[in-house]
């Protein structure tokens, strides 16, 4: 068989194996990253980006009237419960399900539960809803003894880690959580086809570097763009892609700076939410 007849030949079967396969013909990936060092401690920097969602649901609960508190405490399950977090748009309603805590990979939910049932309790016998200083103690207590285990295990070299999946509207991600003497990371996975995306990916890496911190920020997404779009369409998909995913990489980077100077200002909790929003709600590269 002549060269030219055998390319003929598997230029056409690729054509049409790319026809048959829609997730491999139809789709365009882009990837974007940021690094940079920041004055800030690291633990300043967790707080806002790495346990965004955690300390917006705890904003939550305490915004909540005394009634609906005690449903929450009560409904409350690691498995499975549903909180109003804020995101840099509007506020939004998540459900979470498989809530872990470990260290070194052995799970902690005692210490998750220590910290419910305190609440639960306090709600259970305070009559008038009023948090009086013998209760507020008591749940301090709880928490810093939670909070001191960690702690320690951190300080020992071990690695701390709290996972949980997260659902908005169709979209469901998984968000992982690690930590360690130095280091922490934060990883959110897109685990099922949502509206035009087939996949996406958020990474915070964050360590110690002298007294502040090195940051490194990467976001990734592969996009469904239409119907038999060649080549330049992909081209043309992939770049707006990248541009979508720098703009919110620099409004990240801008929220670290806002913290660095005046953490009262910083919007940080709000990025991880915010980013679950625009993956659920958004339409197409119009």
């Amino acid at each position: 068989m002549s060269s030219s007849r055998r390319n003929f030949l598997v230029t056409s079967a690729t054509s049409l194996l790319g026809l048959a396969l829609p997730s491999q013909a139809h789709a365009a990936s882009a990837a974007s990253a940021r690094l940079y060092a920041s004055l800030l401690p690291i633990r300043d920097i967790a707080r806002g980006l790495v346990l965004g969602i955690g300390r917006e649901v705890w904003r939550y609960v305490k915004s909540l009237d005394p009634s609906e508190v005690q449903r929450f405490t009560e409904q409350f399950d690691p498995n499975r419960f549903q909180a109003r977090v804020r995101t840099l748009e509007h506020t939004i309603d998540l459900e979470f399900d498989s809530l872990v805590l470990a260290i070194d990979g052995l799970p902690q939910q005692q210490n998750l539960g220590d910290f419910v049932g305190a609440i639960h309790a306090i709600a259970e016998e305070d009559d008038n809803w009023n948090l009086d200083d013998d209760e507020a103690k008591r749940l301090k207590e709880t928490i810093g003894q939670a909070r001191q285990r960690i702690r320690e295990a951190i300080d020992a070299g071990k690695r701390f880690e709290l996972s949980y999946n997260v659902r908005y509207k169709q979209a469901y991600f998984h968000i992982a959580n690690q930590a360690r003497q130095g280091h922490v990371r934060l990883d959110l996975n897109l685990l099922q086809t949502v509206r035009m995306f087939n996949g996406a990916a958020f990474a915070a890496d964050l360590t110690r570097q002298g007294d502040g911190t090195r940051v490194y920020t990467s976001l990734w997404s592969d996009v469904c763009i239409g119907r038999r779009e060649g080549p330049l369409v992909r081209r043309i998909a992939e770049r707006e892609i990248r541009c979508r995913e720098a703009t919110f990489l620099a409004q990240i980077e801008r929220e670290v700076q806002l913290l660095v100077n005046n953490p009262t200002q910083s919007r940080l909790s709000q990025m991880i939410p915010e980013l679950i929003r625009r993956i659920a709600e958004t339409e197409g590269l119009n």
